[in-house]
């Protein structure tokens, strides 16, 4: 017979009172717990039938953005042919202007370039107001975005009017 028994470390109150501390704990848990949830009505039933108008909204959305996407690609395209179209015509130029012999801006290439400054060059001879290889004499007046130019020999005097094109 053997084994004595263990002598419990609760008294008899703790056993009795046992009870009523585990009620008192499900009571501060009811307590806690969140209110009652409450649905809209509306609400609920918008979202529970919704699902296929959702469906065609992101749909449609997805459609629009290719549209835009197409949009933005065919900008894009018409914007490099623009400049590939560009560049062909200036390489034309370019070979047009070497088989005339003239560089790029158009002007004939003199290789007496230093000698000569232009029909408005400062560094001509003595005798600015005679034109080289004529015995006329040669008059400027200047009026707003035009250019009057005046010649004038022993016998008439031709006056050229020169203004921009635009």
């Amino acid at each position: 017979m053997g084994q004595p028994k263990k002598k419990s470390s609760r008294n008899n109150t703790d056993r009795l009172s046992h009870g009523k501390k585990i009620a008192a704990l499900k009571r501060a848990t009811k307590a806690s717990r969140a209110a009652e949830c409450t649905f809209d009505p509306v609400a609920r039933t918008e979202f529970l039938t919704g699902f296929h108008k959702r469906k065609v909204e992101r749909r449609n959305k997805a459609l629009q953005k290719g549209k835009e996407e197409a949009r933005a690609a065919q900008l894009a395209m018409r914007a490099d042919l623009r400049r590939q179209r560009k560049d062909e015509l200036r390489q034309r130029m370019e070979a047009y202007r070497a088989d005339l012999g003239l560089d790029s801006d158009g002007e004939e290439v003199d290789h007496d370039a230093e000698s000569w400054f232009g029909f408005d060059g400062e560094e001509d001879d003595d005798d600015d107001d005679a034109v080289k290889g004529t015995g006329e004499k040669k008059k400027n007046k200047k009026k707003g975005l035009w250019m009057v130019n005046e010649y004038e020999d022993d016998e008439k005097t031709v006056s050229v009017v020169v203004e921009e094109m635009s």
